[in-house]
């Protein structure tokens, strides 16, 4: 592991050849893999050209051009409220690296009387950044209403980009040092403006595109991104706000939806049509290196490159290649088992039938999640996801009328169960305020005062639990918590008996769902997870595979069922360092919520094929549905869709599941 700037710097000094050297963040930790991969283009070794020389010089071929517009309109997507923003994005910040000429080509090459050289220049775009004087005004999100014709810096510097990117040869005027400041309003209108001119010329877009239709299809994307409409959603007839007032309503993150929609995937089909871009979506290098319209060779003068930009790199600027983020394959590949059951024909199923069927509309499945609170001004909960929040109650000692999260661990577990169980309406219990609460009575109760703490805390999450099944109507409560084992509150087990009761009042059709602990071996599986009424969750990786930090199961027991739990995509608090957005979490309490929503699943699509299942399945019908509804019926369930790996262990997925249903359906 890297522990300081100077180590970071001593291992970019290292010279290993033409290769990569290959590193992984996690947790915001740099870690040196000690390990070289080859690289898929040899750049020279040379200081990187700002693009704007690029294309004063014309030294990228058209395909080339469309090649870098995709990408910087997917790393503006990717980017789009990240720290990367805080600088406005401009040919003069977008930077390329000229390619290492073959041995061949060695002899051929020779320096004119200026100076220079003749190279070609790979069109990978590198962002160079400083890392002071981070904010300029054009780089906030959103402009307030006023004296600007176009509110989004962002989406309009991306139109800028390929605007340029469309012309045949960009002019060779800039601003030079020394000019007086143009204010924020003229920049922004007079780029507004330049674009929404040039993409009505009968001359433009001059970027190699043969077919009349695609030509059409970049200047549509282009005049998007420099629209004063661009995030403004169409008028209906039953609508009672403009259009104006509904786009002020939208969240930051249904913004950069629309954008991906009106911008991105119109830039990727272009690129498909081509035969550029491989099954993920990728630009695949293989298939473009043999196109004699991606680079050619253009006079390079030694004084092109940028000085002042430059001059320091290893001290003042951060290059990040190709616009793709520093995360780790596993978060990656997190995200993607994730996208799998947001995209499955059962997830589409389940929307359309809650949504639109208005028997079933009142009868969509009902979790209550048990933890630290939420945040409701973290991206995630848009417009859209809040309408799924039916419930809220704080039970702590400054009880909050409103949603409310100190911590971050409520607020993650919440947005991670949600993107699980989508349709399913959410109830959230704020039983502690940060997790310190959550886990107090893992330590040794040493007093009086604190066995009266633990036990308050204690009572507060047994009354959290009656809230949930009695005033909710909970069929699932999601806890992501757990004590070493259970302290009594004047002689009695509390939780155990709000569990009990519940499951009482309820005829046993209530599922409880807890973490198992996160000590690996050091520490036993903890309560409530250890109780016979509670499933106890394990956390896997996207294969299934346990992982260290999971307690060793109870061989004498059932199957331990594990589900995804590492690396976890899910929301931050909007006051923390990442202001609201998705952070990776690792831990059984990330894949809790997780196995409770796939259990929503299971319920939802059970009411929604209540015949069919019957009749597949050869049950009677009301003991086909209390079977599933209780503990009994939903362990069953999970075992025939899980998959062992290893004596005792259950990797839980919906993939054998999504293959069934679309063979009942």
């Amino acid at each position: 592991m890297l522990t300081s700037a100077s180590e970071f710097c001593e291992l970019l000094r290292n010279d290993i050849g033409s290769v990569s050297m290959v590193v992984r963040i996690v947790n915001e930790m740099i870690f040196d893999l000690d390990r070289a991969e080859d690289i898929e283009v040899d750049v020279a070794d040379e200081r990187s050209i700002p693009l704007v020389e690029v294309l004063e010089r014309n030294c990228l071929g058209p395909q080339s051009k469309l090649l870098l517009a995709y990408t910087l309109a997917k790393s503006v997507w990717q980017f789009y409220d990240s720290d990367f923003m805080r600088i406005y994005w401009t040919t003069e910040s977008i930077h390329l690296f000229e390619e290492k000429e073959r041995e061949e080509e060695d002899d051929d090459e020779s320096e004119n009387d200026e100076g220079g050289r003749e190279r070609s220049v790979d069109w990978a775009p590198y962002y160079a950044f400083p890392f002071e004087d981070m904010r300029e005004v054009e780089t906030v999100e959103r402009l307030p209403l006023g004296k600007f014709i176009h509110r989004y810096p962002h989406v309009l510097a991306l139109g800028l980009l390929l605007y340029e990117l469309g012309l045949k040869r960009r002019s060779k005027k800039r601003i030079k040092p020394g000019e007086p400041a143009t204010t924020p309003e003229k920049r922004i209108n007079d780029n507004a403006k330049r674009i929404r001119t040039g993409v009505t010329s009968d001359k433009w877009p001059n970027i190699g595109l043969k077919h009349p239709e695609s030509l059409e299809k970049y200047r549509i994307i282009v005049a998007n991104c420099a629209s004063e409409s661009v995030f403004r959603p169409p008028t209906t007839e039953d609508a009672t706000k403009t259009p104006l007032q509904m786009e002020e309503e939208l969240h930051i993150e249904e913004r950069r939806a629309m954008l991906y929609r009106k911008v991105v995937v119109p830039l990727k089909e272009l690129l498909r049509d081509a035969g550029w871009i491989n099954e993920s979506g990728n630009i695949a290098r293989q298939l473009v290196k043999g196109d004699n319209a991606m680079s050619k060779k253009c006079h390079i003068s030694k004084d092109s490159v940028s000085e002042t930009l430059l001059a320091n790199t290893s001290q003042s600027f951060e290059v990040a290649p190709n616009g793709i983020q520093q995360a780790s394959t596993v978060s990656m590949k997190a995200e993607a088992w994730l996208e799998n059951i947001k995209r499955s024909s059962l997830a589409k199923e389940l929307h359309s039938q809650f949504q639109n069927n208005g028997v079933l509309a009142s009868k969509r499945i009902r979790i209550a999640v048990l933890d630290t609170g939420y945040d409701p001004d973290a991206i995630f909960f848009n417009r859209e996801r809040k309408k799924r929040l039916k419930g809220w109650r704080d039970f702590t000692v400054k009880a909050q009328p409103v949603g409310k999260d100190e911590d971050g661990h409520g607020t993650h577990v919440l947005s991670v169960l949600m993107q699980v169980a989508a349709t399913a309406d959410i109830y959230v219990a704020r039983v502690a305020r940060d997790t310190s609460e959550l886990q107090y009575s893992t330590q040794n109760v040493a007093n009086m005062s604190h066995m009266m703490y633990a036990g308050r805390h204690r009572l507060t999450k047994a009354k959290a639990i009656e809230w949930a099944w009695k005033c909710c109507g909970a069929n699932i409560i999601s806890m992501s918590f757990g004590f070493d084992d259970e302290i009594y509150v004047d002689d009695k087990p509390v939780i155990s008996n709000a569990i009990y009761k519940a499951l009482q009042k309820t005829n046993q059709q209530i599922l409880f769902f807890a973490a198992a602990a996160n000590d690996g071996g050091n520490r036993p599986e903890m309560f409530p997870a250890n109780s016979p009424q509670v499933f106890s969750i394990r956390g896997s990786d996207d294969t299934g595979w346990q992982q260290p930090f999971n307690p060793p199961p109870d061989y004498d027991a059932s199957t331990c069922f594990m589900t995804l739990g590492k690396d976890v995509p899910g929301a931050s608090l909007s006051a923390s360092k990442h202001k609201g957005a998705n952070v990776c979490k690792s831990g059984t309490s990330v894949a809790t919520p997780i196995a409770a929503g796939i259990a929503a699943i299971l319920l939802g699509y059970a009411r929604i094929h209540e015949k069919e299942l019957c009749q597949s399945l050869q049950f009677q019908h009301d003991i086909m549905l209390l079977s599933l509804w209780k503990m009994s019926g939903m362990r069953e369930m999970f075992k025939n869709i899980a998959t062992t790996m290893v004596d005792k262990w259950a990797y839980l997925s919906l993939s054998k599941f999504i293959k069934q249903s679309q063979g009942l359906a």
